[in-house]
């Protein structure tokens, strides 16, 4: 079972996006939506988060939506309640400002999101002691270089799945990045300026999450295309810059050897897959940088023939022809595949 996608959208820019995100939607996704950012607060405000909340929901969307006390303030109710019954709101995701009684005081059966990057375990069994309606949220990160590290996302995503709560986290988006900083909203800070499919990757194998959020909004037709094969499939699509040589190979898909090496991916039927016959001559054979698609040729005797992707910087071989490789925005890729899985080579 692979991670839900989710998309985010926002009060001043949701008219302009709302068409794009109806034509994305899959069963069973969310859309998070925040009611307490500053420069959303305008004199419409109340009315607009209204007919948003309606609109996506008619599409078929769950709505999460990200509160704190200044949301209250905005919508001018006393409790979390009203604001929950006035949006009809799905899910309520828990920021800054509230006591953990406030948040006990909830009745609404609406599912409360906790904060995930910044809870306690000590606040979480409190919480769960009350509320049996709850899963966990990560922030994303606008500024660089604030995002979490991948240990400490890691460990956290562990205590809050030991103590049975689903995870969501965000990925960055690839076209009209959110302001005012516009460099990707990302949980992760090792997933800022990579491919988000490459991020969803990397989050549903690697982080124990159920969800996985689109921070900056829609993705491109492209990168949702990927996202889309790989849920349906299990295969993970590479996209690799072919040699003119090697463009045959657009399209191939391969299973990777059960006894690849950690740094080496190694194509199960590339062998195989070469003509029967065939003279595979010395070419290119340069230094193999890490995410290089390489060939053995006929130095390599009986390799030849055998593909492979590399996960470190190896020397140049005369034996061993470079005939590709990763893009570089893709390269986080390579974290995630795992001795047989299955790859498609995907030219680019």
């Amino acid at each position: 079972m692979y991670s839900n996608i989710g998309y985010s959208i926002y009060v001043s820019t949701w008219r302009e996006n709302i068409e794009a995100l109806s034509s994305v939607y899959t069963e069973g996704a969310s859309v998070f939506t925040s009611l307490h950012v500053p420069e959303e607060n305008k004199n419409d405000f109340i009315s607009e988060s209204i007919e948003m909340i309606k609109t996506i929901k008619k599409i078929g969307y769950k709505v999460i939506a990200d509160v704190s006390t200044r949301t209250l303030l905005n919508f001018n109710v006393s409790n979390l309640d009203e604001l929950i019954n006035m949006l009809e709101l799905d899910v309520v995701r828990i920021d800054y400002g509230f006591t953990d009684e406030e948040i006990n005081r909830i009745k609404s059966q609406c599912l409360i999101a906790i904060n995930a990057s910044t809870i306690s375990e000590t606040s979480l069994v409190k919480l769960i002691n009350s509320h049996k309606n709850m899963i966990a949220v990560h922030n994303f990160y606008p500024r660089t270089d604030t995002g979490l590290d991948d240990e400490q996302f890691r460990g956290v995503n562990k205590m809050l799945c030991d103590n049975g709560l689903k995870v969501y986290a965000f990925i960055p988006g690839d076209i009209n990045l959110r302001g005012p900083i516009f460099e990707g909203l990302p949980t992760i800070e090792s997933h800022r300026r990579n491919s988000p499919y490459a991020c969803f990757v990397d989050m549903d194998k690697n982080y124990s999450v159920a969800g996985i959020i689109v921070g900056d909004g829609i993705l491109s037709d492209f990168e949702n295309k990927l996202i889309s094969n790989y849920r349906e499939s299990g295969i993970i699509s590479v996209p690799i810059v072919l040699d003119q040589n090697y463009k045959y190979l657009n399209g191939a898909v391969f299973s990777i050897r059960e006894d690849s090496p950690y740094s080496l991916i190694r194509l199960k039927e590339s062998r195989e897959y070469s003509s029967f016959g065939e003279i595979i001559m010395n070419y290119n054979c340069i230094e193999r940088k890490t995410g290089s698609l390489t060939i053995d040729n006929y130095k390599y005797a009986r390799y030849s023939g055998e593909i492979q992707i590399t996960k470190r910087d190896y020397g140049k071989d005369e034996r061993v022809n470079v005939i590709g490789n990763v893009k570089d925005d893709y390269r986080l890729l390579l974290r995630s595949i795992r001795n047989r899985d299955k790859i498609k080579i995907i030219d680019i």
